[in-house]
């Protein structure tokens, strides 16, 4: 009987051959697993449409989810009947959850200025990189060293490049040393290596151990990528930032329901 453990491992081995990035294979993942749990631990290629439909079905009228998490659920069984299972699913029935888009709460200039000054460390730069550039929240969370131009004043992102204000550059250059010296310390206890894109491993796989590649905003702690089983340090999670917003919301006391 296949297990669990034996079938995530397929799940993950097919996301990465396809290049998905590591938040869809671990959102899909956990998905998975809880189909699996909800159905006695049964084998999925021994189900179909009807348990598929059951689960999305538990998930919105009893597990009480938003739309988007129930939609999330459904794109991961369905890869996992299309790409693993290789028994494509044709007709799903299941109650839909409706999409309720709420206004966007807008701070004022001055608002802005208050709450900036309830922020510190990390959470600060990051949220004035967000607000000053229009960075999103995991293009704020993923920036590498290599990323950041001093001498144009620049972010150089996937897709585009940003310019950052000249205000936020010493702070950055603070930043940057930390990063140095959290590296430096890494690599004397053995360790250094940071999850770097397949392409650039394919070719050298040493630039995982680079300064280049490291995180702007590391992780306070280390911690075992999934695929290599190895002991890296991967990136400030998006709820440090969201936390520290919300905090500082609260210090301010701006009633608005902002967010990053």
């Amino acid at each position: 009987m296949e297990t669990a453990s034996q079938l995530i491992d397929q799940v993950r081995k097919t996301m990465q051959a396809q290049h998905l990035s590591p938040r869809t294979e671990a959102a899909y993942c956990d998905w998975i697993f809880r189909f699996f749990l909800f159905h006695g631990k049964q084998n999925p290629r021994e189900m179909g449409e009807k348990e598929v439909a059951a689960f999305l079905n538990y998930l919105s009228l009893k597990g009480k989810k938003s739309a988007s998490t129930q939609n999330q659920a459904h794109c991961a069984l369905l890869f996992l009947y299309n790409e693993v299972v290789h028994q494509p699913l044709t007709k799903i029935y299941f109650s839909r959850l409706k999409h309720y888009r709420s206004t966007p709460a807008i701070l004022t200039k001055k608002e802005i200025d208050v709450l900036f000054t309830h922020l510190r460390g990390a959470p600060r730069l990051m949220a004035a990189l967000l607000y000053s550039c229009g960075l999103k929240i995991t293009e704020g969370l993923t920036l590498r060293i290599r990323d950041v131009d001093f001498e144009n004043k620049q972010l150089r992102l996937k897709n585009r490049v940003l310019f950052f204000p000249a205000s936020l550059k010493s702070e950055l250059q603070l930043q940057m040393r930390k990063v140095a010296t959290i590296h430096q310390e890494d690599l004397n206890l053995g360790f250094g290596e940071v999850d770097i894109p397949a392409t650039v491993r394919n070719k050298n796989s040493a630039e995982a151990k680079t300064l280049a590649w490291q995180y702007l905003f590391p992780a306070v702690r280390r911690s075992k990528h999934v695929a290599t089983d190895q002991e890296i340090r991967f990136h400030l999670h998006e709820s440090v930032l969201q936390k520290a917003l919300k905090q500082a919301l609260k210090t301010a006391q701006l009633n608005k329901n902002a967010c990053c």
